[in-house]
This record gives structure tokens, sequence and C-alpha cells, in this order.
């Protein structure tokens, strides 16, 4: 009877330890999916992104920037950008005239999409270099977007702050170097000329 008892506890122990693993399954599972649905749903339904590229061909340094819509419904952008300093650097209307679209359209972006922006680097980096009181060290630099709703995001936009700092250090450098000195080059001596050569006149014949 003893052994029978201990037999029942023992199943009984490990009916439980199983229902309990199987109960901690299910609330992870559902943790994770309530995570998932809710970052599907998300409000912040924008992400922006931001780089440095260079033409191959030409040389000529630009930023791209990209604003993605990661909501499942469309949502639309009244205005995108740089935000530097408490500034906004919008460049909403160079989009439209780039694209050649109306001036008075709603910008939408579809679900699941997103739009691109290439300006000249030198462009955003004079309109920085207003904000920044002459000083070398940049600020940090943010990719933004505001919706209908007046939602601003911003997402930190590393690699261009990068690019901006190299370029007021490089432009301070050569305001330190000053003006290149002008070294003239020598003058070229010119040869002495040579005397004219006589023509060869045969030698007198002598008189008889």
């Amino acid at each position: 009877m003893f052994v029978f008892t201990s037999n029942i506890s023992d199943v009984l122990i490990v009916i439980s330890t199983v229902l309990g693993v199987l109960i901690f399954a299910a609330v992870v599972v559902l943790l994770i999916m309530q995570y998932t649905v809710t970052g599907y749903f998300s409000n912040k339904k924008f992400a922006v992104k931001s780089k440095h590229t260079v033409e191959p061909l030409t040389g000529e340094e630009k930023f791209e920037l990209m604003v993605f819509n990661n909501n499942v419904n469309e949502a639309r952008v009244l205005s995108f950008g740089f935000f530097y300093r408490s500034n906004s650097v919008d460049f909403f209307e160079t989009y439209i005239k780039n694209e050649k679209l109306p001036k008075d359209i709603k910008l939408i972006i579809t679900s699941r999409d997103f739009i691109k922006l290439e300006i000249e680097a030198k462009r955003l980096q004079d309109l920085i270099e207003k904000h920044n009181d002459g000083k070398i060290g940049v600020a940090p630099v943010y990719g933004d977007v505001t919706d209908v709703a007046g939602n601003v995001i911003k997402y930190p936009a590393r690699e261009v702050r990068r690019i901006v700092y190299r370029y007021f250090k490089a432009k301070k450098a050569a305001a330190k170097e000053g003006p290149a000195k002008v070294v003239a080059a020598p003058k070229e001596e010119k040869p002495a000329p040579r005397p004219e050569a006589k023509p060869d006149t045969p030698p007198a014949e002598p008189k008889p």
C-alpha cells in the first residue's frame, strides 16, 4: 500500500511539472504574439534612414534620405528632411520638384513602401554650417518625418554627421594654411647665338 501511494505522488509531481512547463510556454508564446501584433500596428509607423553616397563617374557626394512606411495602412507625409540643433531642414518641396509632382499633392506612402530623395552633400553641409556658429564639432543630426497628425519621428543620421564633421575639419585646416604661395618658375636662359659659319673658299692658286 505504501508503494502504491508513493507511485501516485510521483505521477502527480510529473503531471504538475509538465503542466507548469506547458503553461509557461503558452504565456511566452502569448507575450511574443502580443509584442509582434503591437509592433505591427504601432503608431510609430515610419522609419527614416540616411546614408552617404559617391557618384563613381563624377565623384559627386550626395546624401540619400529614405522614409519607410512600416504600418499596414497607407500614411500621408507632410514633411521630411533633417533635424539639427532644433532646426528642421525640410526637403519636402525638393522631393515634389524632383519627382515632377503637383505642388498641392497629398503625398502618401503605401503600406510597406518607401520614398527616397538624393540631395547634394554640400547643400546640406552649408545649411548645417549656418546653424553651427563656426564650430567644428557637429551636434547629433537626425532624419525626421512628420505625418498628417503632426507626429514627428526622428532617427539618428550618424553617417551624415560623420561626413559633415569631416567637411568642417577639412575646411578649417585649409583656412589655417592660407592661400598657396605661387613660386615663379626660373626663366630659361637662352643659349648664346652661334657665329654664322662662313662657306669654305678654295685656296688661291699660286701665280706663275
